[in-house]
């Protein structure tokens, strides 16, 4: 039966032990991206050979931004509750999800091994060839296979994994993103990119528009596509609808608006202020402009629907 652990102190580890012996994989799995699912894959296979139970390990937050200070907004490829989600969905038997606090960025690699050894009974490793754990990122690979004796236990390096001769990172699937390339990012993440909340209140410009549209009050924490129209599907209650999905900051309409994440959903006519809904992005359709007037911009959404549609009849 898999379990699920949010952990801030690490003597917490303790609470997850037991009897079993773990093949233990770490990494940040921003996105949990086709390089990450392979890398899963392969460790619950490992396991099932040596007959090792299975024990991965993430933070809820980006060590980087930690250790640097830095404000994390506008960075992650998907929420903590997004990719617990997506992570149980593999047979793993043990998900422990880790603060990155001032507490874990000072452990040494030593203490680190010396926790999941006694902690999580760890028999074996399996990490990417760029993984590295402790305080200042000592325990790079090389520690990690000169300390394999010293802790007991078996260190395993997966292969980069490719995809159009690229090695697939979420690094570079935020660079598609940013740069509305969503379905060369779709392709390597393994799904569609989404935006995930709750319908809010807007300034009503949609429904003058003869066009109206649910605003999306989003996890600023996510990565928003560059600004523009975007062919997407709406979520709700389990319902999926095309829908025309604009980001940016209608300038149209002004100079000084805030950045706002809006989409209309064709053939539905339902309120749904305060609902929860789901926004799959597939396809950048256009480019945010600024209009001369109301009636040329009217005209442009009319063509987005159509390009949309054609989209979507075509896909």
């Amino acid at each position: 039966m898999q379990s699920i652990h949010y952990i801030s102190n690490l003597n917490d580890l303790k609470k997850t032990s037991n009897r079993d012996s773990y093949l233990v994989t770490i990494g940040v799995f921003d996105g949990v991206h086709k390089g990450h699912q392979s890398l899963i894959s392969q460790t619950i296979e490992k396991a099932k050979q040596n007959g090792y139970k299975t024990c991965l390990i993430s933070f809820q937050n980006s060590p980087y931004h930690h250790i640097m200070n830095l404000n994390d907004n506008d960075y992650y490829l998907n929420t903590i509750k997004e990719k617990q989600s997506i992570l149980k969905n593999f047979e793993l038997d043990q998900i422990i999800l880790l603060e990155f606090n001032d507490e874990l960025s000072n452990t040494s690699a030593h203490n680190f091994l010396k926790m999941l050894k006694s902690f999580i009974n760890m028999e074996s490793l399996y990490v990417g060839p760029d993984f590295a754990l402790g305080k200042k990122r000592l325990g790079n690979i090389k520690y990690l296979n000169d300390n394999q004796s010293t802790f007991n236990y078996h260190l395993d390096i997966s292969k980069p994994y490719t995809m159009n001769n690229e090695i697939i990172s979420s690094t570079l699937i935020k660079s598609f993103i940013k740069a509305g390339q969503l379905i060369k990012a779709n392709s390597y993440l393994g799904r569609k990119y989404n935006l995930f909340g709750t319908v809010i209140k807007g300034e009503g410009r949609g429904r003058e528009l003869n066009m109206p549209t649910a605003n999306l009050d989003f996890d600023i924490k996510k990565i928003l596509p560059k600004d523009g129209v975007y062919a997407c599907k709406v979520i709700h209650d389990e319902t999926s609808y095309i829908g025309a999905l604009s980001i940016g900051n209608n300038p149209t309409f002004g100079s000084d608006n805030s950045k706002s994440v809006e989409v209309h959903l064709l053939n539905f006519n339902k309120s749904i202020y305060d609902h929860s809904i789901n926004i799959e992005i597939y396809k950048h359709i256009r480019d945010q402009i600024k209009y001369i007037d109301v009636n040329e911009l009217k005209s442009q959404m009319q063509i987005d629907i159509i390009n949309i549609k054609d989209y979507f009849d075509n896909e």
